[in-house]
């Protein structure tokens, strides 16, 4: 004896779950980017040491590979002997990024739960 199933619609569905998360996934790094750029960023151009400015204005946020993942990026050549000293630099004086992680990370958090609630409501 032999049964054959035919499910009608699986693909229909397979592509409209795939469009979900690919929304979804849209959306936590966007939310992610507006938190970091709103709450890390800013704070890491304010305690950035300011010599011509071009260290401050080199601190953005840009999407990772993966949706939940951001990077937090100063792409001056020098800036991370500032975060991290070097030997005649001790470390601490001038850093920026690091105390700007610890300060905005807990906002970052909340934004994108305060998505999730939104969204799933």
């Amino acid at each position: 004896m032999q049964i054959s199933i035919t499910v009608q619609g699986l693909d229909e569905l397979t592509a409209r779950l795939q469009d979900l998360t690919s929304s979804a996934d849209d959306l936590i790094t966007q939310t992610m980017l507006d938190s970091a750029t709103e709450n890390i960023v800013a704070v890491a151009k304010a305690l950035a040491p300011v010599r011509t400015g071009a260290l401050k204005e080199s601190i953005a946020a840009t999407p990772g590979e993966l949706p939940s993942q951001i990077l937090l990026v100063a792409t001056k050549f020098y800036s991370v002997f500032l975060e991290y000293g070097t030997r005649y630099i001790p470390e601490g004086k001038f850093t920026f990024m690091r105390p700007a992680i610890q300060e905005g990370l807990d906002s970052l958090i909340q934004a994108v739960a305060e998505m999730f609630q939104r969204e799933l409501a």
